[in-house]
């Protein structure tokens, strides 16, 4: 773990915005989730510049915090989904997905274009996509995006073998 921290800090003084994620991974694993949500803060302010100004904070809180943070975040991600905004934060479908309704993401992504979608398309080959992975209209949201093609051309991600 101190490897890790070492090399993501570095990361996050050279301004890389990911650098918050993992940053906010590591705080989660040393049970530090105060550190963990200022972390994903910072990370979803620079990978997702759209949001409202207390959005990422309400989000990371929303992912890493209790029931009412939780609440919280999801109430204001259905209420922005509600207005069917031409353009969907990619920070929140990352956070449908961490606060376990990856259902909704990939509906919502299926029909509308994506303010981030490296944030949301690298969620889901992490252990956190696996439940958006099983999902039974997972292969038809990959036809969609254009992944089975890919897939077709150069074999599936090892994460998906056997699924």
């Amino acid at each position: 773990m101190p490897d890790a921290k070492r090399l993501l800090n570095g990361a996050a003084e050279s301004k890389l915005a990911f650098a918050g994620l993992g940053l906010a991974t590591v705080a989660m694993a040393r049970h530090d989730s105060r550190e963990a949500i200022r972390q994903l803060t910072t990370a979803l302010k620079a990978l997702d510049r759209d949001l409202p100004p207390e959005a990422p904070e309400v989000f990371a809180a929303g992912i890493l915090g209790d029931e009412a943070a939780r609440t919280r975040a999801l109430e204001m991600i259905h209420a922005q989904l509600d207005t069917h905004p031409a353009v969907v934060s990619g920070s929140a479908l990352y956070a449908l997905v961490r606060m376990g309704e990856p259902a909704r993401a990939l509906a919502v992504v299926t029909s509308s274009p994506t303010s981030n979608d490296a944030l949301f398309l690298s969620l889901l080959w992490s252990p956190y996509g696996h439940d958006a992975r099983v999902l039974p209209e997972f292969p038809a949201f990959a036809r969609h995006i254009g992944l089975a093609e890919v897939w077709d051309a150069y074999g599936a991600p090892d994460v998906c073998a056997g699924q």
